[in-house]
């Protein structure tokens, strides 16, 4: 999973800005569990965080999420949703107890507008956040089919607690961007070391450590 730390208040511009979205914005408290939003709904606000933390989501089987990043103090989640009114690709659900402050699109839209100090910030936020997505997506590509199956595995099997993993191949596929003959290849290597037992629709981790060593 992806740590991401988006524009923490490092000048004083950045920190004038978010005065600005406070002062239209409401507070809202961030306890572990609250879903600020799920993954498809209609956006109607980008939220600061400005104490705690929230994780993004995504939904890649029945039943399962893969956690994809963390933002923390200082962060920003929902901006791209808020901005374009498309809806949410991810779901953030609080992880660390803290405080927010939510601001509706139609506060952002005026704000955009009229505050170059407001609008330059969002804009750094969002390269920001792209600028990683990036990095995460060249990562991604230089991996062989086996270190992508294994290192999402091993993300869900944090997510899954330890516990069986309610996923298909053809699910997993998708997700790696790999053909599914490909990924039953590298699924069954990872049988051969006894990362892992498979069954029908699930997948369990074994031994972690076999399972890391493959990721890379």
């Amino acid at each position: 999973m992806q740590t991401v730390e988006l524009c923490i208040e490092a000048n004083d511009e950045q920190g004038r800005a978010r005065s600005v979205l406070h002062a239209v914005g409401r507070p809202i408290e961030l306890d572990v569990g609250r879903v600020l939003y799920r993954q498809g709904e209609a956006a109607d606000a980008l939220v600061l965080v400005d104490d705690g933390a929230v994780q993004l989501s995504i939904a890649v089987g029945d039943g399962q999420d893969l956690a994809i990043a963390r933002v923390d103090r200082g962060g920003v989640v929902g901006l791209v949703s808020a901005v374009d009114g498309q809806a949410h690709a991810a779901t953030a659900t609080v992880v660390d107890t803290g405080r927010g402050t939510a601001v509706c699109r139609r506060h952002l839209r005026r704000l955009l507008a009229d505050d170059p100090h407001v609008a330059t910030y969002l804009l750094q936020c969002l390269t920001a956040n792209l600028r990683r997505a990036d990095r995460r997506l060249v990562q991604h590509c230089s991996k062989t089919t086996l270190g992508r199956v294994a290192d999402l595995l091993a993300t869900l099997d944090d997510d899954a607690h330890g516990g069986r993993i309610d996923t298909t191949q053809r699910e997993l596929a998708d997700w790696v961007g790999a053909t599914r003959e490909s990924t039953a290849r590298s699924l069954g290597r990872l049988r051969d070391r006894g990362a892992i037992a498979t069954g029908r629709g699930w997948i369990e981790v074994l031994d972690r450590d076999r399972l890391t060593e493959a990721t890379t």
